[in-house]
């Protein structure tokens, strides 16, 4: 009787569990659209807006030589550019019917990032201020050349101040930096005029003029 009780108090061998299994962490996800990603899309979607790629049923589409044609349906475009072996490309998607055009899309492209190019590097230019540092003991043919670089500048849309430093005993003689500045005024006239009234400027042993291009002068 005792060796059964025994046997019953015994805790049986019981297998170790298994480790449960842990599936790892998706990556964070945000909900938030990815702006870069967006508008590179969009670019690349503006970029191949032509030929069999174009899903608008119907466009109004422009000649090669630049005379409407018309609504008419995309398949009919297709074959009109075919036919003068060049391309169909949408070029206002966002008009109701979206605007093609029939042409060279390689030569368009290339005419189109170029004339982009201008514009970056003329906004950047603009208003931009140039500094030129003379001596009043310049030679004439010396400044003959620097006021060429700076009727260059005012063409370029840029602001310029001309500095004329003075040294030792120059200092003694004003009149000709003043004289040096009022020659520079009145070469460069026509391109440009001082922002400031008076034109001369004294500041410690130097003077200074500064001009703007007469062409941001005019609305």
């Amino acid at each position: 009787m005792e060796n059964k009780n025994n046997n019953q108090n015994q805790t049986p061998n019981q297998a170790p569990r298994p480790a449960q299994f842990q599936a790892p962490r998706p990556p964070y996800q945000s909900n938030r659209p990815n702006q870069f990603n967006q508008q590179q899309q969009n670019k690349n979607r503006n970029d191949f807006l032509m030929n069999e790629r174009i899903r608008f049923p119907e466009l109004r589409v422009i000649s090669s030589t630049g005379e409407q044609l018309g609504i008419m349906k995309t398949y009919e475009a297709l074959r009109l550019a075919k036919d003068e072996d060049l391309d169909l490309v949408v070029i206002s998607p966002n008009q109701k019917p979206p605007i093609a055009k029939i042409l060279d899309y390689g030569k368009y492209k290339f005419e189109k990032e170029k004339h982009e190019k201008e514009q970056k590097k003329k906004t950047k230019n603009q208003n931009a201020l140039k500094e030129l540092k003379l001596t009043p003991r310049i030679d004439p043919h010396d400044l003959e050349v620097k006021i060429r670089k700076i009727n260059e500048w005012l063409e370029e849309g840029n602001k310029v101040r001309i500095v004329i430093a003075m040294r030792g005993r120059e200092i003694q003689h004003t009149e000709i930096s003043i004289e040096l500045l009022q020659n520079i005024l009145k070469e460069t006239s026509e391109h440009g005029k001082s922002d400031r009234t008076p034109a001369i400027k004294q500041e410690g042993k130097s003077f200074s003029i500064q001009l703007v291009p007469l062409v941001a002068l005019i609305p």
